[in-house]
């Protein structure tokens, strides 16, 4: 998965789980524009920092693949 396709990918999990920004940005401790911008591609490298605590968050674990064709 390239690194763009990652902030649809969480919307896309996020939504089918029925959960909504804010109970996300209050579990990693960010605020939700910036969940926003991570769902959206806006980001800047900051995310980084927080992949651990979104993976927690979601219970997914981020494997290093070449096919994109995944989706959640």
């Amino acid at each position: 998965m390239k690194f763009t396709e990652l902030g649809p990918y969480l919307k896309a999990y996020r939504e089918a789980l029925g959960i909504s920004p804010n109970a996300v940005a209050n579990t990693v401790h960010v605020n939700h524009e910036t969940i926003t911008m991570l769902e959206k591609c806006e980001s800047n490298m900051k995310l980084l920092g927080m992949l651990e605590d979104i993976k927690k968050f979601y219970h997914i674990e981020m494997i290093p693949i070449g096919d994109t064709e995944h989706k959640p």
